[in-house]
């Protein structure tokens, strides 16, 4: 379960610009907006249901419990209308996604979890696309979404395998292996994950000059 909001007065608190902290099936995530405000993510792994008469908020207050600062304090410091519980889907990456003259964008043709916080991002790159290959498609609207299709397809695949990959190693749940994970952060972050996913994330498929949109 995604806990989602959560723009709440920090009231002199400390709390980073931006903060990511995994645990045992579990994953805070917290940054600072406007105003002296926080947005945060209190996310748990699919082995943990929702409680009968246990609000989302007073669930993971007990879920976080004994977490390192900021995190019990952020959530303490959030009042139960601020929290919505949202659940987290994706699905296997499509081959092709036109039939005739009918294509697919968004979250209709590649939907992915937020791990990579990519999903809005990636349905503006599909409608640049979209509109760049319509522009100069010379009328023919099949081969312009097969030409749209052809460019998306490699690289949103590639960003819902990513994303999903990174949720999983936040959902492992023994201790030996959240040790070797952990460990593996902290040596590789920099050098591999952090550059690996800006490589990732940074290398669009259209540029400014083409674009129609």
């Amino acid at each position: 379960m995604n806990s989602e909001p959560a723009r709440i007065s920090q009231d002199g608190k400390n709390c980073c610009t931006f903060l990511s902290t995994w645990g045992r099936g579990r994953w805070f995530v917290c940054y600072r907006l406007a105003d002296d405000r926080v947005y945060w993510d209190g996310v748990l792994g699919d082995r943990v249901a929702p409680r009968l008469g246990v609000s989302a908020l007073d669930m993971l207050a007990a879920e976080f419990a004994g977490w390192p600062d900021p995190v019990p304090g952020l959530i303490a410091a959030t009042g139960a209308d601020d929290v919505t519980p949202v659940h987290v889907f994706d699905r296997p990456p499509l081959r092709r996604w036109s039939h005739g003259p009918v294509t697919l964008l968004g979250d209709a043709a590649h939907p992915m979890t937020f791990n990579l916080g990519q999903g809005a991002g990636q349905a503006i790159e599909d409608a640049l696309v979209l509109a760049d290959e319509l522009g100069d498609g010379g009328g023919d609207v099949q081969r312009a979404l097969a030409a749209y299709e052809a460019r998306r397809v490699g690289r949103t695949t590639r960003m819902v395998r990513r994303s999903r990959a990174n949720g999983e190693l936040t959902r492992w749940r023994h201790p030996v292996a959240c040790a070797a994970r952990d460990a593996f952060m902290r040596l590789t972050f920099d050098r591999l994950v952090y550059r690996g996913t800006y490589r990732l994330t940074m290398a669009v498929d259209f540029t400014a000059d083409r674009s129609r949109a």
